[in-house]
């Protein structure tokens, strides 16, 4: 009888403690899975939908059956071997229906995060936005229109991306060299995933967001900085980098039905968009280097399901525009995703539209080199955006 007691107290613990794990992480509207990887976006919506089922609600759910992988020759120039990466919920139950509004940040929220080290005050007014500036050459943006962004720089920032550079599709794109794993020794990176999260609430992006980040170690970037720039900078010419130079860059995407929510803009573009995220911060243990959000959404959810498209249906409206491709022109798509762009429906009301991204490599005839490719279908319409 001891023993069976004994049995059942584990167990009731075990219960209890994964109980509060499961309550802070949902209080933080996020949760950090460990240095390198991505925080998973909140589950709060899915979460509903399973208490929907639950609760034997007649719901008219909108499921859509995809496959995990897709292969097929279209023709001699055009192909697809690709994984189909969408999340298990839009499988399952089909894409709630939503919409939101842009949200822009307020002077009394932002500033306080620079105030300790930068000082900052404001210097003028553009009419479509606030500038501010402060020590160490700061500049700050704040937007008073929807369509501005939210960004600050500095004398710091300069020097830290002339050794770390993250446009992609450059030659002096060096992101690989920055290490996933690592975490510095004199900024844990449970303290910096705190201060992350300051930022975004004072942003008001609280939820319902993917992070991941890159490791900015002081010896990588001096090695990097002369690489890049031999002679110096005006902010570093010396190259006398030390322990106080390291920072973390995070990048961070906001999501809607648990899909990365891009700016309608990147469409235009089809350079590495399935890692594109909206929104960045350079953290060092004292200060912000640099910060970069665009558009934050107050996102509001129906209680209905959009008719999505058959994947069959999509692949149809695929080989379509693939027989307009020019002759000399072959295609191999390798990535099939999901992605959600806001457009403007109302007014400020923006509709949440979940898209299809056919992502890989185009080639041309007599050429040696590849170039990337994307072909973005409006998941709702077939149209091609």
């Amino acid at each position: 009888m001891k023993k069976q007691k004994r049995s059942k107290d584990i167990v009731i613990l075990i219960i209890i403690i994964a109980g509060i794990f499961v309550c802070i992480g949902s209080s933080l509207g996020w949760l950090y899975l460990g240095s390198g990887r991505a925080g998973e976006p909140s589950p709060s919506v899915f979460s509903n939908h399973q208490e929907e089922v639950d609760s034997g609600s007649n719901f008219d759910f909108r499921p859509i059956e995809v496959p995990k992988l897709w292969e097929e020759v279209i023709d001699e120039r055009n192909s697809i071997s690709a994984e189909i990466n969408i999340p298990d919920g839009i499988r399952e139950y089909g894409f709630l229906k939503a919409s939101g509004n842009i949200i822009l940040p307020q002077e009394d929220d932002v500033l306080p995060l620079f105030e300790d080290y930068y000082k900052p005050y404001k210097v003028k007014e553009h009419g479509y936005m606030t500038e501010y500036t402060g020590e160490d050459n700061l500049h700050l943006f704040l937007p008073v229109d929807e369509n501005e962004n939210t960004s600050s720089t500095s004398n710091s920032a300069d020097y830290i991306f002339m050794a770390f550079r993250d446009n992609y599709g450059t030659e002096y794109y060096n992101i690989d060299k920055y290490s996933k794993e690592q975490e510095l020794n004199n900024f844990p990176i449970e303290r910096c995933n705190e201060k992350i999260k300051k930022i975004c609430d004072s942003l008001n992006l609280t939820e319902d967001i993917i992070l991941t980040h890159y490791t900015l170690d002081y010896r990588i970037m001096q090695e990097e900085a002369i690489e890049l720039h031999i002679d110096g900078t005006d902010t570093k010419p010396d190259y006398a980098w030390t322990e106080e130079d390291n920072c973390y860059c995070y990048y961070i995407s906001q999501t809607c039905n648990n899909i990365p929510l891009i700016p309608a803009y990147m469409l235009q573009q089809s350079e590495n968009i399935l890692n594109y995220n909206p929104h960045m911060v350079v953290l060092s243990r004292e200060r912000i280097i640099r910060m970069f959000f665009a558009a934050i959404y107050d996102i509001h959810y129906e209680d209905t399901y959009e008719e999505l498209l058959s994947f069959s249906d999509i692949m149809k409206k695929y080989r379509k525009i693939i027989d307009l491709v020019p002759k000399e022109k072959s295609t191999n798509v390798n990535k099939i995703e999901l992605r959600v762009v806001a457009v403007r429906e109302n007014g400020k009301v923006f509709r949440m539209v979940p898209v299809w991204v056919f992502y890989g490599s185009t080639s041309y005839e007599g050429m040696e080199y590849t170039d990337s490719y994307a072909v973005f279908i409006d998941g709702l319409t077939g149209e091609e955006l």
